[in-house]
């Protein structure tokens, strides 16, 4: 066991910074693109079984989506109109996604991950939403400047990138919160509608159910 774990990792991050293959997009429906921070700048289409990397930034265009299988074992489901960047902070075993517009999904469970990655972290303005365990949905508001996190089953902490990590707000399965930019204040999780987890299931707006919903 111990020397597939070796293996994983090491395939995963012998690449160089900008050359890491992050996982496997499994579907893909209308224009992505990827724009890469360093090297030739060019923006690039992204098709179905690319894969995923760090070193630049991501965007789905309107009505365009994708759906990503991570080399732990964890997925992300981008929704339309969606730009953000992905990399992995080895020392301490944690994924980071960077939302800078749009909204994700996210599923993951440090217990089946296959790298042994403990935690998934989502940086949205000045906030920070971080699980161990969680199916869940950020959407980013760039015209107010304000995140909301939907927590569909697991747990997650909710709080300022300059707090600490035991600070904050706990969302659990079928709860949600909101904050805004340079607002000290996240409001208290309140329970989510039937109305509102039936947006949540991508079947609902994105018009699929493959992959994870």
């Amino acid at each position: 066991m111990m020397l597939v774990y070796l293996l994983i990792i090491s395939s995963v991050f012998a690449a160089p910074l900008t050359e890491r293959e992050l996982g496997t997009i499994t579907q893909l429906k209308g224009p992505v693109t990827f724009f890469p921070y360093e090297g030739f700048r060019s923006v690039t289409p992204v098709k179905a079984k690319n894969s995923l990397r760090d070193g630049g930034s991501y965007l789905s265009h309107e009505k365009s989506y994708f759906t990503v299988k991570l080399f732990d074992g964890s997925w992300i489901k981008v929704s339309p109109s969606t730009k953000f960047s992905i990399e992995i902070n080895i020392e301490q075993n944690e994924i980071h996604l960077n939302l800078y517009s749009g909204s994700v999904k996210v599923l993951f469970s440090s217990n089946i991950s296959k790298t042994k990655m403990q935690k998934f972290i989502i940086t949205s303005g000045d906030g920070r939403i971080e699980t161990s365990e969680a199916k869940f949905s950020v959407f980013r508001n760039i015209l107010e400047n304000s995140t909301t996190v939907y927590g569909e089953k697991g747990l997650v902490r909710v709080s300022r990138i300059q707090q600490t990590s035991s600070s904050g707000e706990l969302v659990h399965s079928q709860e949600m919160t909101t904050f805004k930019d340079r607002e000290s204040q996240i409001e208290s999780p309140r329970k989510l509608s039937d109305k509102q987890m039936k947006f949540l299931n991508s079947a609902f707006y994105l018009g699929t159910t493959k992959s994870f919903e």
